[in-house]
């Protein structure tokens, strides 16, 4: 009984986009936030460019429904992961602030050029092979999964470094502190369900259905933890 319902209400969300409207809300309240106080706290641009690209992946995955579903999934798809790699420069170059460790100065422009050529198979894949070619829909996934795994690491580094220097003031007036966390749970909770997305549709759709429910939610919490440490007003940096 419960098993039914759980893959009614599940299907039902899918179809019905009930989670998409949460994360679009969460990315409207961190994009008028990041306004107001974009002139007078300079670290928050590179974030409003990140929210921007965001709000406009929304309206151009909905205008990408127009084509034929083979397509559109791979436009779609595409623009995932191009919006993947200005989510890994964005942070990326945010914990080279935050951590001021030149080891991580060191390691940023390497993956970057890996989820670049990563991105450009994808493309000439799609476009010589076919868009419905199993390697090229499954290729998504894993630059999605490896992007977001070289973000978790930082992340890791950064509670280290919290730990070993136990701070005085408040974490919860830490911008630094919002943002890493709402990073890391997004990013260790997600990795697993892009790996196996492709096969987990075909082996149980409601865990399918669940898995992107869970996304939709932490990518949603991403954005309001982006917005608390904006309400701090102090540099993200701190």
């Amino acid at each position: 009984m419960f098993r039914e319902f759980l893959e009614n209400y599940l299907h039902l969300c899918s179809y019905s986009d009930y989670l998409e409207p949460f994360v679009l809300i969460c990315i409207i309240i961190a994009l008028l936030t990041e306004i107001k106080f974009l002139k007078s706290n300079q670290s928050i641009s590179s974030f409003f460019v990140y929210t921007c690209a965001a709000f406009i992946l929304f309206f151009g995955t909905d205008i990408s429904f127009t084509i034929n579903y083979p397509v559109s999934n791979f436009f779609i798809e595409g623009f995932n992961i191009l919006f993947a790699l200005l989510e890994y420069i964005v942070f990326w170059f945010y914990f080279r602030r935050v951590l001021s460790h030149p080891f991580s100065k060191k390691v940023t422009t390497l993956p970057i050029g890996l989820l670049i050529a990563s991105i450009i198979f994808y493309f000439y894949r799609g476009l010589s092979v076919g868009t419905t070619d199993v390697i090229t829909k499954k290729l998504p996934d894993f630059i999605i999964s490896f992007e977001l795994l070289l973000l978790a690491i930082p992340c890791l580094v950064y509670y280290y470094k919290l730990l070993k220097n136990k701070p005085t003031n408040e974490l919860s007036e830490r911008p630094s502190f919002w943002i890493v966390t709402g990073l890391f749970l997004y990013s260790i909770t997600i990795i697993p369900s892009f790996i196996i997305a492709s096969d987990l549709l075909q082996i149980n759709k409601v865990l399918h259905h669940a898995a992107f429910a869970v996304h939709y939610i932490l990518l949603g919490l991403l954005f309001l933890g982006i917005t608390r440490a904006v309400l701090c007003k102090k540099p993200l940096e701190t």
